[in-house]
């Protein structure tokens, strides 16, 4: 039985070999080219937000309330800082005091008014007694002579004062809501509100400190909108694009894709002599603000060779990517390689692991090893 064992085995060994054999003949041998590239030069940038303000007191008073440390997040409308408000609230009592008080002078003078259109008599026939409007027809024009009693002038000027009147409380009353609005502004300063979605950047108060008017209170930042802000030698400004795509990688983050260029500040740092650029970080990219990130820059000018091999010679172990040369002994040898960018549809530039002339394996597949003779 352990003889028939063994020769099944020799014969599944002799069968992997020839197979092994007949796979090595089929593998293309090919030397590392080089093709001419521009100087890829890498800028070292900063995380930062797209908006960051600071938010300041409208009014004097005590901090009652402070919501939140450095880092934390709020929603548009959240309240941030509560100042104290026992003054302002004082104020909006008695002003809605006034507003009801303006409110029965209107319908006073209203009624007043009323009276002076509707029956302009009725004040001189309640001083007769009473006596029917017949009476007055007699005593009405003798009245009129002696320019005593209600003339139609008097009539006038009465129904005049009235609608003078009736105007004024109006206007009393227009003042009193005028006012109320200015208070419940001033008590809606009071609380300092997230502008938008957000975290606090500083604080620059604590809660029992006295803040005056127009006193910077937080930062705060919106973490949707993200850009990666850099300050790059003067000599590199001619190789930028507004708006073009540029290779980036931001650290502590899986990112590693392509930011577009928006901003170029128009003016040099006297001392470094750099400028600053800003960079849209995509939609959708979660980065902590201050985190340190990368921008490939190809700076134009003389140009230098590197290595460029096919992408079906690379082949990854232990999510590494490596290629199989063979070395001065003609023998198969795995070399881990770093991988630059893609050249083309078919080919990526490498940055260290091999050099020109090195030769590879183009097609390697799972049956190959380290170790194997060429022949």
């Amino acid at each position: 039985m352990k003889q028939i064992i063994l020769l099944i085995f020799l014969s599944i060994s002799v069968a992997f070999a020839n197979n092994t054999n007949e796979s090595f003949q089929k593998y293309e041998i090919v030397s590392v080219k080089s093709v001419p590239l521009n100087k890829r030069v890498i800028l070292g940038g900063t995380v930062v937000s797209k908006i960051e303000i600071s938010l300041s007191s409208q009014i004097a008073g005590d901090v009652v309330e402070f919501k939140g440390q450095e880092g934390d997040f709020f929603k548009k409308g959240a309240v941030l800082i509560s100042l104290e408000d026992n003054v302002i609230q004082a104020q909006l009592e008695s002003v809605y005091a006034e507003i009801d008080y303006s409110k029965q002078q209107l319908r006073n003078a209203n009624v007043q008014y009323s009276k002076a259109v509707i029956s302009p008599d009725a004040d001189a026939n309640r001083m007769l007694g009473g006596v029917p409007s017949f009476f007055n027809m007699f005593t009405g024009p003798m009245r009129d002579a002696v320019n005593q009693g209600d003339s139609s002038f008097e009539k006038y000027a009465k129904r005049s004062d009235s609608y003078a009147g009736y105007e004024m409380a109006k206007k009393r009353l227009k003042q009193a809501y005028s006012k109320l609005k200015q208070i419940q502004e001033r008590l809606n300063d009071a609380k300092i509100k997230a502008p938008f979605d957000g975290v606090i950047i500083e604080k620059l108060v604590n809660k029992g400190d006295v803040v005056s008017q127009g006193q910077r209170l937080v930062k705060f930042s919106n973490i949707k909108e993200l850009q990666i802000e850099i300050k790059m030698p003067t000599r590199l400004i001619p190789n930028l694009r507004k708006n073009k795509l540029y290779h980036t990688k931001v650290q502590a983050t899986s990112f590693d894709g392509f930011t577009k260029l928006t901003q170029i500040y128009p003016i040099a740092d006297n001392q470094s002599h750099t400028v600053k650029a800003k960079f849209d970080l995509p939609k959708g990219v979660f980065a902590i603000v201050g985190s340190y990130a990368e921008v490939h820059i190809i700076e134009k000018g003389d140009s230098e060779q590197i290595p460029v091999i096919s992408k079906s010679a690379v082949i990854w172990r232990s999510s590494l990517p490596s290629v199989y040369i063979v070395n001065a002994k003609n023998e198969l040898e795995l070399r881990f390689i770093r991988l630059g960018d893609e050249v083309s549809d078919k080919e990526f530039s490498v940055l260290s692991g091999i050099s020109v002339g090195t030769r590879v394996i183009k097609n390697p597949n799972f049956l190959i090893k380290s170790g194997l003779k060429i022949k």
